[in-house]
């Protein structure tokens, strides 16, 4: 368990794409029991779920929508790998967390995925960039369902079953062959994420901005 641990607390910033900048909130001042009880019963996990749920029933269309969405998509993601360090300090035994850490691997991998789709239709002006992107994506997906598997001797949780076949439908797409579970490593995916830099240099000029962000009116304040 501490071995997926390790891995899963730069999940995901090991790829550093468009993502946004939310986490789930600090732990200061507040006691561990009090915590544990509210947070390793998996609701909040499955609050991040349903949105990543929400994403996919409602893709973005535009380019715009598209990188609101993928920030929105990113403050999800930054979220549970938050949580996956709050319950990895704060859950019992490694039999407790080991179906949170399921569930969060599932909804983190469909995410990503969906991040995949996403940035390969955004960066699709630069195929180089839009493959190598979407690769790095699939690859940081596949490292997580593989390492959940690996850790329990092989047994392939419930819950990842139906992102598995959306990870392989992926890595179909975008010309990827992925390895065993037990061939899976943090090295393999690095290959992939090393790759996006230099793509994204040679796209250099030919791929969207984002927009700027909306700048919040000021607060009315009544006259002296």
């Amino acid at each position: 368990m501490r071995r997926l641990a390790l891995i899963l607390a730069a999940f995901v910033a090991a790829v550093p794409l468009v993502a946004g900048a939310g986490t789930a909130g600090s732990l200061h001042a507040v006691r561990p029991e009090l915590v544990a009880a509210s947070r390793c019963n998996g609701r909040l996990i499955d609050d991040y779920q349903n949105q990543i749920r929400d994403f996919e029933r409602h893709p973005a269309g535009n380019d715009n929508a598209i990188w609101q969405q993928l920030r929105d998509l990113g403050d999800t993601l930054s979220a549970l790998s938050e949580e996956h360090n709050v319950l990895d300090h704060v859950c019992g035994t490694d039999s407790d967390k080991a179906p949170l850490f399921a569930q969060i691997n599932a909804a983190t991998a469909n995410g990503l995925v969906l991040r995949a789709n996403l940035t390969n239709k955004l960066y699709a002006p630069c195929p180089p960039a839009a493959t190598a992107v979407a690769q790095a994506q699939i690859a940081q997906a596949w490292l997580a369902v593989a390492a959940t598997i690996n850790d329990q001797n092989g047994t392939i949780p419930v819950i990842l079953a139906p992102v598995i076949p959306k990870i392989q439908a992926g890595a179909a797409a975008f010309g990827m062959a992925l390895p065993t579970y037990t061939d899976t490593s943090a090295y393999w995916r690095d290959q992939f994420a090393n790759a996006v830099p230099p793509a994204m240099q040679s796209c250099a000029g030919k791929l969207p901005t984002p927009p700027p962000t909306p700048t919040p009116e000021p607060l009315d304040t009544p006259n002296p």
